[in-house]
């Protein structure tokens, strides 16, 4: 049986810098300042409070890793952020999987929060449908290392 739980931030940035972003040439920091209407908000990193989940194979190896934080100071927003899955393991629903799972984790941590967002790649768009993401902008490249991009909500209800 695969399991989620939280792990660090070495963890994580590892599998950020080796496999999701390899050959990314801006730093790869815990938190990204952009807001879902694309504008910056450097204040965020006075106020996030970030947590990073991962998937473990029955063997007890990470497979599969994403994070969330909240992107208003009132933490109705949440960012999901940096989810990769393992060539090996894809199209086995584990994206499916740890997307569920931030959303479950961001609902707990952040209580009065009303919606979760990101900025899938274009080939990864379709795993966050399925958990319930919404397109909400055009496909777009400016100011992404590795785009096509968008911006997908998940409103709460």
């Amino acid at each position: 049986m695969l399991t989620v739980d939280y792990i660090s931030w070495d963890e994580i940035f590892y599998i950020w810098k080796n496999h999701l972003w390899l050959e990314r040439k801006s730093p790869i920091k815990p938190i990204n300042p952009m807001l879902p209407d694309l504008s910056v908000n450097m204040d965020i990193y006075d106020f996030a409070e970030v947590y990073f989940l991962g998937v473990f194979s029955l063997e007890n190896k990470l497979i599969a890793v994403n994070s969330f934080f909240n992107s208003n100071k009132e933490k109705t927003q949440i960012r999901s952020r940096g989810l990769y899955v393992f060539n090996e393991f894809r199209n086995l629903g584990i994206g499916k999987l740890i997307l569920s799972e931030t959303i479950k984790n961001s609902r707990i941590k952040f209580v009065d929060s009303q919606m979760i967002w990101s900025i899938p790649r274009r080939s990864s768009f379709h795993v966050y449908e399925k958990v319930g993401f919404k397109q909400s902008t055009d496909w777009f490249y400016e100011n992404m290392e590795f785009g096509p991009n968008c911006v997908a909500i998940c409103e709460f209800k």
